[in-house]
């Protein structure tokens, strides 16, 4: 293959898909640009770079950064245009999801050559909510198992380690972990690794149970996972979680969100346990089960690890993103 760019706004989780693919197909190669530019969409146009026969992007703003003689592979790695997102987005947002995100998206789906999303949750989404009658194919985010892998021993410590990953946004469930820790187990720690975004301050989250770590680059991540004993997830809305994908391989149980998203990804009650969504409450009550049942975190950890391994391998990621790219090149 010759002439593929990914392009795609700076910070996004999803670079570390399309990183992955830039290191395994020849030709294949990242641009980025900062996230503002969305604000005023004609100042993508500078985004292009030299003129690529193929584009690889999200529904977003793809038509503003796909010379017109060139194809096009939209991928979906998340989606914000339905109503249920009023749950999470601000007024300005939901204007914007709403009305030019929501033109922006459908053109770029009509226009796209080949569609690809994360999750059947999410193609079921763009089916539904825009009326798009097209293939999509779905293609699981897929990580390097041999980088996240259980620890050859979980250490015995006095403390029970909880990690929450991510941006500290409103989409991210970043309200609750301020409620999170005086309705702990005293025995039990959050641990708070921010994202590349974030928009909450760690000055609002006080308690001697709390460890902010700040933003943690991506090599340091495994060892991080390796860690810790349990993976926080109280997000409202995911496409497919690369935190989540890389915690399951790194044999570590999972609370997360009641929500559609997960429960395409964890099993109920054998690799996860599940509370309403925002409830910080009911995210407690899970918490303090798993922190007081150290067989029941191994054996959930040791079944993620499992579904890791037959779900997620990044080979199968690649061979199948690479089969879509041919399909349209």
């Amino acid at each position: 293959m010759k002439g593929i760019s990914a392009i795609l706004p700076a910070g996004s989780g999803a670079m570390v898909v399309h990183q992955a693919l830039a290191a395994s197909i020849p030709g294949y190669h990242c641009l980025t640009y900062e996230p503002g530019r969305e604000w005023f969409p004609p100042s993508l146009l500078l985004a292009r770079g030299a003129a690529a026969p193929l584009v690889h992007a999200p529904p977003d703003h793809a038509v503003w950064v796909t010379p017109k003689n060139s194809r096009l592979l939209v991928t979906v790695h998340n989606y914000y245009l339905d109503a249920s997102t009023k749950t999470f987005s601000s007024c300005v947002q939901r204007i914007h999801y709403r009305t030019d995100l929501r033109l922006f998206t459908k053109r770029a789906l009509a226009r796209a050559d080949g569609v690809t999303a994360v999750s059947q949750f999410l193609a079921d989404l763009v089916r539904d909510d825009l009326g798009y009658s097209g293939k999509i194919t779905v293609i699981p985010n897929g990580i390097d198992l041999g980088r996240f892998h259980t620890p050859t021993e979980r250490l015995q410590r006095s403390t029970v380690r909880i990690l929450f990953a991510g941006n500290l946004s409103v989409r991210k469930g970043a309200r609750i972990l301020e409620a999170l820790p005086s309705l702990m187990d005293p025995s039990a720690e959050l641990w708070i690794a921010s994202g590349l975004r974030h928009q909450h301050s760690s000055a609002q989250i006080k308690h001697q149970n709390v460890r902010w770590l700040g933003r943690v680059p991506l090599v340091e991540m495994p060892e991080l996972y390796r860690s810790v004993d349990i993976l926080l997830l109280p997000s409202f809305r995911e496409g497919c979680s690369l935190t989540m994908v890389e915690a399951m391989a790194s044999g570590l149980p999972v609370i997360a969100a009641d929500a559609p998203c997960f429960r395409e990804f964890l099993m109920p009650e054998q690799g996860a346990l599940l509370a309403r969504p925002g409830s910080a409450e009911e995210m407690a009550e899970q918490i303090n089960r798993l922190v007081r049942d150290p067989e029941l975190r191994l054996r959930m950890g040791s079944f993620n690890r499992n579904e890791a391994v037959r779900r997620f391998d990044r080979s199968v990621m690649i061979s199948a993103y690479r089969a879509a790219l041919d399909s349209i090149f």
